[in-house]
């Protein structure tokens, strides 16, 4: 299973990551961390996974 994560700062274009081939942990840690409007998570596999 693979998901790519792109993180960004509100208010600014500048200051984008990108992860990829992170695991389901790592993206229900971010999503617990990080406000929804400041990440987009894509998921290549079913979304039940996360």
């Amino acid at each position: 299973m693979e998901y790519l994560a792109t993180a960004r700062t509100l208010g600014t274009d500048d200051l984008v990551k990108r992860y990829e081939n992170v695991t389901v942990e790592q993206v229900q840690e971010v999503l617990r961390l990080c406000p929804m409007d400041r990440l987009t998570v894509v998921a290549l596999g079913p979304i039940s996974e996360l």
